[in-house]
């Protein structure tokens, strides 16, 4: 992913019991720009589509709309 030129939306369920919260991030970091981060608090690796809503789509769908005009 290093020469990816596109824009990457990284989500991050802090909760995760299968990917560790760290290991997620790590990639992030290691990810070139454009890219964005959302952490969602609360949630686990199978329950954080139950715990985002249609705002947070629209956030993440605007983000890679954006970022590739």
């Amino acid at each position: 992913l290093a020469d990816f030129k596109r824009p990457v939306a990284v989500a991050v369920a802090a909760n995760d019991e299968i990917i560790p919260s760290k290991r997620s991030r790590r990639l992030f970091e290691n990810l070139p720009e454009p890219k964005r981060l959302w952490i969602i608090e609360g949630a686990a690796h199978n329950s954080w589509a139950q715990i985002v809503g249609p705002d947070w789509w629209s956030e993440v769908m605007g983000f890679v709309a954006g970022a590739t005009e």
